[in-house]
């Protein structure tokens, strides 16, 4: 999985910042950056929370 991954990120990196004017590449690739971190943080939330144990009744 994590080798898919490695083999993904940099053909779509490139594919993403070739639409840009050449002057634009900071901002762009802090745009992706950014995207990939809050990809990664959602992510790793929705796999916690679905793989946590379910939380046992309450007696109230």
């Amino acid at each position: 999985m994590f080798a898919a991954q490695a083999l993904m990120w940099t053909p779509m990196t490139t594919t993403a910042l070739t639409s840009l004017r050449i002057e634009l590449y900071p901002y762009g690739t802090a745009a992706f950056d950014t995207a990939l971190q809050l990809a990664g943080a959602a992510g790793g939330a929705v796999m916690i929370s679905a793989y946590r144990p379910p939380r046992p009744p309450r007696d109230d």
